[in-house]
């Protein structure tokens, strides 16, 4: 390498007797800082970079940063601080660049992963692989979301997310953002959400791959049924779901009489259905054993989650669908089911994650069959302490809710059981919900309740309401009748997220004082005051925003009850925990009003 006449250095192999480049084991964010801090420069030029120079090979984020540092060391007057970049940077001795069929290799670490030259076609731009030869990746952000860089590991290329609104031109370098490789086009496919594979290498991928092999075999089970429980009969015309960021760009382009009226039907609504709500934060006796912590030290004890788990637990015994005898429980009423050991029925939980509630379950009140539901792969799970138990049969079923079809389950079938869930996000509480009531229990159709499923009693805490959709709902029919309209429907679910976006600790004001507030901004906003829905909503303060989401929050839950009660169920919607534990602390419990 050299520096010309205007100090605008150009790759060569040629250079002096000292050199900068990055230190082994530099995280790929510095390199990436590096790179784009160095080639920012006004008396540097980096466009070897992208056009696929003959040095500084294999093409990776440690080569091309000690590319660009070397560059601006030597055009900085190869100062030894202007090789720092705050103590990432090593001066040598020796010319990194090696001759050898033009191309170069630099070995090094990164963040435990060994870095040499990957192989000729792999990292020489004019190996013309997939007939792309060296040129370099073309993106325009602004139209594409995403593009490739190369995995520090070098054996595939993982997705980046650009600054939005910057084109990268084929035959010029841009100075910033300096945070993409550019590569020969090598194709990729995006097999997983986690991992990405050469298009050369599909083939062979597929053949191992584990995630494949989990849907096949998925598909084979006579339980899986696709969207089973999603309502997809309900609402053909919804396809995608609905963003948050389109339920808001929604809400903002509304007028302001319109956006006051919705809240006025909010308020009205809320009034209406929303009266029998309570505080109901139940430490039972027999889970005393967990709130002192005197169970085994492997499991995790997070107190707000322990506390949770028994409130949950602690309302189903004050309801009636747990009962505490001497220490041991029992669920269900005496001889309820006299196929089952004990008259104890068996419990699925659905979203399940690592299996903690109904560990606690197992532990306090003597249950014998557990079943799982959860999509996901955790580690740490409960799994194991709940194997240990002698009596306990456990089964877990790895899938979507929605796709599940609980008749289908051999050994649930005519098996009484209990459903519970912690925290089921968003649509997932409706997906719950038809899981169990299956669609020939609808409200239309309660003479038919299947023979397959005997549901005795659920427990539901619900959250994440701003990821509910109007096509997964469970109750549109009940919110249509209260004049709740599908565009009205997705508004509520946005302002749900107020509940939730600040320290709610201290208790809420009375919800009369926020109308008064609100009714004072509507005569500001109607006087000019206000410009804009946006305007409006920002110039709310937090707490009134809260109380507005809690109330959308409960208009949500209680169509959910409503449509659990027509099933022929007894229910309750209750407050289970202190805003200060969770603010997402609906629990809606039921029972069977005929077999207890």
């Amino acid at each position: 390498m050299h520096a010309n006449g205007n100090k605008v250095l150009q790759p060569t192999n040629q250079g002096g007797n000292t050199w900068c480049i990055v230190k082994p084991s530099t995280d790929t964010d510095r390199l990436l800082y590096n790179i784009e801090y160095s080639c920012a420069q006004t008396q540097v030029n980096c466009s070897s970079i992208q056009l696929g120079g003959s040095c500084f090979h294999p093409k990776n984020a440690v080569s091309y940063a000690s590319f660009s540092m070397n560059l601006f060391y030597r055009a900085a007057g190869k100062h030894p601080w202007n090789c720092h970049f705050n103590g990432t940077g090593l001066i040598i001795s020796q010319n990194p660049c090696k001759q050898k069929n033009d191309t170069v290799s630099i070995r090094g670490t990164l963040k435990g992963s060994k870095l040499g030259a990957a192989s000729e076609t792999e990292v020489d731009g004019r190996a013309n692989r997939n007939g792309h030869g060296g040129e370099p990746l073309q993106v325009l952000a602004s139209q594409e979301k995403q593009i490739l860089r190369q995995h520090p590991s070098q054996r595939f290329l993982v997705l980046w997310q650009p600054q939005p609104q910057v084109q990268w031109p084929v035959d010029s370098m841009p100075t910033r953002p300096f945070s993409v490789f550019f590569l020969p086009l090598f194709t990729i496919w995006v097999f997983s959400f986690s991992l990405s594979v050469l298009k050369d290498n599909l083939e062979g991928h597929v053949k191992r791959c584990p995630l494949l092999k989990q849907v096949q075999s998925l598909a084979l089970q006579p339980f899986y049924q696709k969207g089973v429980n999603g309502g997809r009969g309900e609402e053909k015309e919804d396809v995608d779901n609905v963003s948050s960021e389109t339920k808001r760009a929604a809400l903002y382009s509304m007028g302001v009489p319109e956006f006051f009226k919705l809240i006025e039907k909010i308020e009205s609504v809320h009034g209406l259905i929303c009266k029998d709500i309570r505080d109901s934060h139940k430490i039972p006796e027999a889970c005393n054993m967990w709130i002192k912590g005197e169970v085994d030290g492997k499991l995790p004890f997070q107190e707000k989650h322990v506390m949770q788990q028994a409130s949950i637990l602690g309302n189903l015994e004050e309801f009636g669908v747990l009962k505490n005898d001497v220490g041991k429980e029992q669920c269900g009423s005496e001889g309820a089911y006299e196929g089952e050991k004990n008259g104890i029925p068996a419990v699925v939980e659905f979203g399940a994650g690592r299996g903690y509630l109904t560990q606690m379950l197992a532990d306090c009140y003597g249950i014998e069959r557990v079943f799982l539901v959860e999509r996901k792969s955790y580690k740490l799970k409960a799994d194991r302490s709940l194997r240990q138990k002698e009596s306990l049969i456990l089964e877990r079923l790895r899938i979507d809710i929605e796709d599940l079809n609980l008749n289908a389950v051999e050994s649930l079938r005519g098996v009484p059981y209990l459903a519970i869930g912690k925290h089921l996000c968003g649509p997932a509480t409706d997906l719950t919900l038809r899981c169990c009531l299956a669609e020939d229990s609808s409200p239309d159709n309660v003479e038919h309740y299947s023979s397959n499923q005997d549901l005795r009693g659920l427990a539901v805490a619900t959250c994440c309401h701003h990821l509910c959709q109007w096509k997964h709902y469970i109750n549109k029919k009940y919110l249509s009748n209260l004049g709740i309209s599908k565009e009205e429907f997705h508004a509520i679910t946005w302002f749900t997220s107020w509940a939730v976006d600040a320290d709610h600790g201290s208790d809420l004001p009375d919800i009369i004082n926020v109308k008064l507030h609100l009714e004072l901004i509507q005569k500001e906003a109607c006087s000019g005051d206000a410009n804009g829905v946006e305007e409006i909503t920002k110039n709310m303060k937090v707490v009134e925003r809260a109380v507005l989401g809690f109330m959308c929050k409960q208009i949500i839950d209680m169509g959910r009850l409503m449509w659990v009660k027509e099933c022929g169920f007894e229910t309750q919607l209750v407050r289970y925990v202190p805003s200060s534990i969770s603010p997402e602390n609906h629990l809606l419990i039921a029972r069977h009003a005929t077999k207890f």
